[in-house]
């Protein structure tokens, strides 16, 4: 039996771990989406500000 509750301890502890790291890919995705925003939002900014000054 020791040996059951071993592997369902196992299971626990990887699956908790496994929520986590889904969690953090998840955080790191909307970083990368605001950063793309923020790169798109700069570069319209400078394609905008040349078309003026030129």
């Amino acid at each position: 039996m020791d040996n059951l509750d071993n592997h369902a301890l196992s299971i626990d502890v990887m699956e908790r771990a496994r929520r986590k790291i889904e969690n953090e890919i998840v955080g790191l995705q909307q970083n990368l989406e605001n950063l793309d925003r923020r790169i798109q939002e700069h570069r319209h900014h400078l394609d905008s500000t040349r078309s003026i000054t030129i």
